[in-house]
């Protein structure tokens, strides 16, 4: 029983960071408009939590704790630390919590006072 190649289909995991780097090739690449849109609708149901990852890897111990080498986990850039931050900031070593709170203090993310305090913590 042969199954033509449109009825088969596969589910890629790909961090937010990732996605839109595939939609941004995609546009100044592809004549696919029907992939494009289901990239970008896809990308908004992430950004608004409308869907949940489908995948989540929790770090071991030693990671979270930051004694674990560097070389042993994935690099994420700051806005993926954040989305995750956003989550479940359990999953995120001291290291990449401090990468998030100068996310959010350079993007202006914080409340007046939690901006007061980080910038207190910074001058001491």
């Amino acid at each position: 029983m042969s199954s033509s190649p449109n009825s088969n289909k596969f589910r890629p995991y790909f961090t937010p960071a990732q996605l839109a780097e595939i939609i941004r090739c995609c546009k100044l690449a592809s004549s696919d408009i029907a992939l494009l849109s289901y990239l970008e609708s896809f990308n908004l149901k992430i950004k608004h939590d409308v869907i949940s990852p489908a995948l989540q890897t929790r770090p071991s111990l030693e990671s979270r704790l930051g004694l674990a080498s560097s070389t042993s986990m994935p690099e994420y850039s700051p806005a993926d630390l954040h989305s995750i931050w956003l989550r479940d900031p359990n999953f995120l070593t001291p290291k990449q919590l401090i990468l998030v709170q100068q996310y959010r203090w350079e993007n202006e993310l914080m409340t007046p006072e939690e901006a007061r305090s980080y910038e207190d913590s910074l001058m001491s």
